[in-house]
């Protein structure tokens, strides 16, 4: 084997092993920023069944409050 063939194989060796690094470096950001979005999407979903449920809440004492005058 001449040392060009081996200079070329170990070039070719490095660039594989720098684009898996680089490969598996945008996979696990990728798969981070999809993690965030879902999470700020339950985020506001849970504030939103909050609100709901504040105003629910609100309702209830309305309620109660016209059925003690009742009695």
């Amino acid at each position: 084997m001449s040392s060009y063939t081996m200079s070329m194989g170990i070039i070719w060796t490095a660039g594989m092993l720098v684009l898996a690094v680089a490969g598996m470096f945008l996979w696990h950001r990728r798969e981070n920023v999809r993690a965030k979005a879902v999470f700020s999407g339950e985020h506001k979903q849970l504030a939103a069944v909050s609100a709901q449920l504040a105003d629910l809440q609100a309702r209830v004492a309305k309620i109660e409050k016209v059925l003690a005058s009742v009695d």
